[in-house]
């Protein structure tokens, strides 16, 4: 069970993306959000940005950090999503692997403790994040479709979230602020 919450205990677990306390993770001393892209800032399969996920690039910024999108999808999806956002972007990241997560510490010289991850997915983006030593953020898909494969870990995170669940952790869709 302590591997389980090491490697997949969010630090912390918000209803979207939108939620997210910027200024908690500014205290933190956080300089740089890595942020997933589908079911986090907008469904899987819109190519383009809303005002929302524009506002919380834009809202990162204002707060005094850099917001870098980070995606396991193709570069097309990805850089054309990013561009409409002005956004620094990396795709077919292989999240929860850390070579793209180290390359983008080693390019832009950021410190593991001032790199947050914010995503959707227990199995790749707070995987990912919780392997390099990041903080971690944890939010609710912002929709129920999901891709083939994403349907697949779906499922494999329910039972994490039900041996969650049973230690007093977190339960799935109650959201907190930092999980101690």
């Amino acid at each position: 069970m302590k591997l389980l919450e090491k490697f997949f205990l969010p630090d912390t677990y918000a209803e979207n993306v939108f939620s997210v306390d910027l200024d908690a993770l500014k205290e933190k001393g956080i300089q740089l959000i890595l942020c997933d892209i589908d079911n986090t800032l907008v469904a899987h399969d819109d190519p383009h940005p809303d005002h929302r996920a524009r506002a919380f690039i834009e809202k990162v910024r204002k707060a005094g950090m850099e917001c870098f999108l980070i995606s396991n999808n193709r570069k097309k999806r990805v850089s054309g999503f990013a561009e409409k956002c002005g956004a620094k972007y990396y795709y077919s990241s292989l999240k929860p692997l850390k070579r793209q997560y180290k390359r983008i510490l080693r390019e832009h010289g950021f410190k593991i403790e001032e790199v947050a991850v914010i995503g959707d997915q227990l199995l790749t983006d707070i995987f990912g994040g919780k392997r390099m030593k990041f903080y971690t953020v944890l939010t609710a898909p912002l929709y129920t479709k999901d891709i083939f494969y994403t349907k697949i870990n779906r499922l494999a995170e329910k039972v994490i979230y039900l041996m969650f669940e049973k230690q007093g952790k977190i339960r799935q869709g109650e959201y907190y602020g930092e999980i101690l």
